[in-house]
């Protein structure tokens, strides 16, 4: 597919409609012999699981495990997810799963399979396959539905899952790979964040999220899932081929321990523990061996008889002599409930590493933002010893409570006036747990003006969309800090 490494963000309107041809005897709705289950409610969940839609209410899957195959070229990955899960109660029923994707993935594949059958989907416009797949529901027929809602929060919705049926729906994605500061990084979300979700309740709603749809947020009920903290029955596996097409000096995963062999220029990589807990998103590095010249590769694949072929050039890792212009530093720190324990840590180690890296003739100053926003001095100050110290007793004092109200924070950062001594820029830290990203990126986009705006996303699964697009709009970079031991490394590189 020649056109499929384009970044796709015209999805949001489309979704992938399967619909069975297998004719089914009308499921029987009497709870025959069914034992007491304990009730889930979505608003008690935070993090990924399969529910299925019970008469009584929702009862957690016993059993949901995913499978990811990666196949990476050059600065492209294919992806495989595959999701299993069974229904062992006595009813027949709809399952609704809501799972996190990669920001850029691109979905274009779907099969689901029921033992020995196995059914393709194809892709439809958003209102005509939900159309199709109610229409198979209510006939009594195998389907299943992937919507996106975000482009990174899909849904799947499979119905009539008889009892004791397991159905194992695989997904099929392209992802543009990240490359910043010579390292090539691919991130797989494990787990999503609950999102803070303003405005005023609507009435109604479109989906099965904890959250009721806003004024602000209009789609809240579709991109708050209801979803649990930790399950041991809920896994993942992995398994990556990577053509990397040239030698690499390191290939390492941040948080999880991973098994490596070399054959014959790729790289295959499983994970150490053969399975792991599904709570802390799944992220891939590896570096090149440097070189001082540009590095050409050509990388291809032949699909139905017809070749495709992908160049790629590396730039040399030559350092800049370049002057620094001295910075006009805006630092602005989330100080809301979701940021509680590491990731509030995580943050003031961030804050205070960069203020320590300040030159004596940078400005500054740091906001923080809950359910209000408070700014530590009226407007930037000299960068000088007792000004730094000031503001380390103030990161010091930073807690994690209330609301995510993140607009009133942007507006107030990027409202300083422009200088002509000092290059403003603002240090955005946070996990983005929100669900008005719309309305933030056109905050930024009216009001940037001249500043640039890096992203820093705090936390075990902050939320990618927000990160990489507020700071492709605010003309400057996104970085994650997900362990506290890679806060040094990674805003060394940050502030350089």
């Amino acid at each position: 597919m020649t056109s499929s490494i384009q970044r796709w963000e015209g999805w949001a309107g489309l979704a992938i409609g399967m619909i069975a041809i297998i004719a089914l005897i009308q499921p029987n709705t009497a709870a025959a012999n069914l034992e007491p289950v304990p009730e889930v409610a979505p608003d008690q969940m935070q993090s990924g699981s399969l529910l299925l839609r019970m008469r009584s209410g929702y009862r957690t899957a016993s059993r949901l495990n995913t499978e990811i195959q990666l196949k990476v070229s050059g600065l492209v990955a294919r992806a495989t997810v595959s999701q299993t899960f069974q229904n062992d109660g006595a009813e027949w029923v709809e399952g609704v799963y809501v799972f996190p994707l990669p920001e850029d993935a691109a979905v274009d594949r779907l099969r689901m399979r029921i033992g020995e059958r196995v059914i393709e989907g194809e892709i439809r416009e958003k209102t005509q396959a939900k159309k199709a797949y109610e229409q198979a529901k209510r006939a009594g027929k195998k389907a299943s539905l992937v919507q996106q809602h975000r482009t990174n929060i899909f849904r799947t919705s499979v119905a009539n899952i008889g009892p004791g049926e397991v159905i194992t729906v695989e997904i099929e994605y392209l992802q543009n790979l990240h490359y910043d500061d010579g390292t090539f990084s691919l991130r797989f979300p494990l787990t999503t964040t609950p999102r803070y979700i303003p405005g005023t309740p609507l009435p109604g709603r479109q989906g099965s999220g904890w959250s009721a749809d806003t004024t602000r947020v209009r789609d809240a009920s579709l991109i708050t899932p209801p979803v649990i903290t930790r399950s041991k029955d809920h896994k993942v596996t992995l398994h990556a081929e990577i053509n990397a097409g040239v030698p690499l000096v390191a290939l390492t995963s941040r948080y999880h321990p991973i098994d490596v062999n070399a054959v014959n220029g790729y790289y295959l990589v499983n994970l150490s523990n053969g399975q792991i807990p599904m709570d802390h998103d799944l992220e891939l590095t590896w570096r090149p061996v440097r070189s001082d010249a540009p590095q050409p590769m050509i990388f291809s694949e032949t699909l139905g008889g017809r070749p495709h072929l992908l160049m790629m050039i590396l730039p040399p890792t030559a350092a800049s002599d370049a002057p620094v212009m001295p910075r006009d530093l805006t630092f602005v720190v989330d100080t809301s409930g979701s940021m509680k324990g590491t990731s509030i840590e995580q943050a003031r180690q961030s804050l205070n590493f960069a203020l320590d890296r300040l030159h004596g003739a940078d400005r500054f100053n740091v906001i923080q933002f809950n359910s209000t926003t408070h700014a530590l001095f009226h407007r930037s100050v000299a960068a000088s010893r007792d000004n730094i110290t000031h503001a380390k007793r103030y990161v010091a004092s930073l807690n994690a409570s209330g609301g995510t109200e993140m607009r009133p924070a942007l507006e107030m950062a990027l409202s300083g006036s422009d200088n002509e001594t000092h290059f403003r820029q603002i240090v955005f830290i946070t996990d983005g747990s929100v669900g008005n990203e719309d309305e933030l990126f056109t905050v930024i986009n009216n009001q940037l003006g001249n500043t640039r705006l890096f992203t820093v996303g705090i936390g075990s699964a902050p939320n990618g969309l927000f990160m990489r697009k507020a700071a492709a709009i605010g003309r400057g970079t996104f970085t994650y800090v997900s362990a506290q031991h890679e806060v040094k490394d990674k805003m060394q590189r940050l502030i350089r």
